[in-house]
């Protein structure tokens, strides 16, 4: 099976690749021996050379220090503590770790502008020595200007504010508003209404460096359950696990008790595991649990 051949071929290189030979090649064969019907199977490794980090630098950096972008940072330079290989995936994903720590100190534009691997001339054993260099463009910073929520007739504006402590003029942080929106969501959610929206429009003003929401809530509906599946049994009667269930037919849908129901199940010690779902019912407000 040359396709066989060709994946283990992949784990290899990828093996190398994580160990910082970057020009890695792995070549498989097959011999087969008509005589025995057997295959003799081949991979013929071109190693390369192994390269290793000797300094991380940042290039046009200023909202934020080298120190803050170093910690974390999956990437590191050779010392005593750290083998320092180099490895490009991980970088990619380092660089995608700088931009979000960016969008939480107030830079939602910061992008790494350049991002360059460049030898340092320095090759020993095998072993070549590179610099990593992100060279940023880091954008304007921006602070919070209003919050205003709209669409909000099942809880007052109070509950809704409560569900976040944003104010005015702090400098944005786009995981603050995630948290918010996510808040949010589980607000009504946790109340039954699970076809609830919550759309956020962000609005900005280049002159005072301020970014609003408007944020309007769809509510729908609240949802009762109609229907509750238990499948995938083998061994034990659906009764025996329905009795342990915090809900029931004609409820009105509770996170909580479906998170308690899934609890009680497992604690029941009959289970290796359980995999729950929300379907929607024939109503417009009815919900099917499984």
């Amino acid at each position: 099976n040359y396709t066989a051949l060709g994946s283990n071929a992949i784990l290899l290189e990828n093996d190398y690749l994580s160990k910082g030979y970057r020009d890695v090649t792995v070549e498989p064969s097959y011999e087969l021996d008509e005589a025995t019907n057997r295959v003799s199977v081949k991979f013929e490794v071109n190693e390369g050379k192994q390269y290793k980090v000797r300094e991380i630098l940042f290039e046009n950096i200023s909202g934020v220090s080298a120190k803050e972008l170093i910690k974390l940072l999956k990437t590191k330079a050779k010392s005593f503590f750290n083998a320092g290989n180099l490895v490009e995936s991980t970088i990619y994903e380092d660089e995608a770790s700088i931009i979000s720590y960016y969008a939480t100190k107030g830079y939602p534009d910061a992008v790494v502008s350049e991002l360059r691997i460049e030898p340092t001339g320095e090759e020993k054993d095998n072993v070549v020595y590179m610099n990593v260099i992100f060279s940023m463009d880091e954008g304007s910073r921006w602070t919070i200007g209003s919050i205003n929520i709209t669409g909000n007739e099942v809880f007052s504006d109070e509950k809704v504010a409560a569900t976040f402590s944003i104010k005015e003029g702090a400098i944005l942080n786009i995981e603050d508003i995630s948290l918010m929106l996510q808040n949010l969501s589980t607000l009504y959610y946790d109340n039954g209404y699970i076809r609830a929206y919550v759309n956020p429009i962000e609005s900005r003003d280049e002159a005072t460096h301020t970014i609003s929401y408007d944020i309007q809530i769809f509510e729908g509906p609240q949802s009762v359950v109609e229907e509750i599946l238990i499948t995938g049994l083998t061994k034990t009667k659906p009764y025996v696990f329905e009795r342990e269930l915090n809900m029931k037919v004609g409820d009105i849908f509770s996170r909580a008790d479906y998170i308690k129901s899934q609890q009680n199940l497992m604690n029941t010690g009959l289970l290796k595991g359980i995999s729950a779902e929300i379907y929607a019912g024939s109503s417009s407000d009815g919900v099917i649990v499984e």
